[in-house]
């Protein structure tokens, strides 16, 4: 069973798979008011203070990757 989140918390973890600079440091799921957001943090600094940077976004549904039957016409 998934992990639900309680309204209005979240989680982050550390991005194990970071390979580009422009990737978040940070990701994670934030429930806001029921509904469920992805959630992406970055470490940046200014003057001297470190700070996370955040965006938020609605997740995107999952494909379906199973090819189409012999038995469905793709059009």
């Amino acid at each position: 069973m998934a992990y639900k989140h309680e309204t209005n918390r979240g989680s982050l973890f550390k991005n194990e798979k970071k390979e580009k600079e422009n990737q978040p440091d940070y990701t994670g799921k934030i429930n806001v008011n029921g509904t469920l957001y992805n959630i992406a943090g970055w470490i940046n600094q200014k003057n001297d203070k470190k700070y996370f940077g955040l965006e938020v976004s609605i997740p995107k549904p999952k494909e379906d990757k199973k090819p189409p039957s012999q038995d469905e016409l793709p059009f």
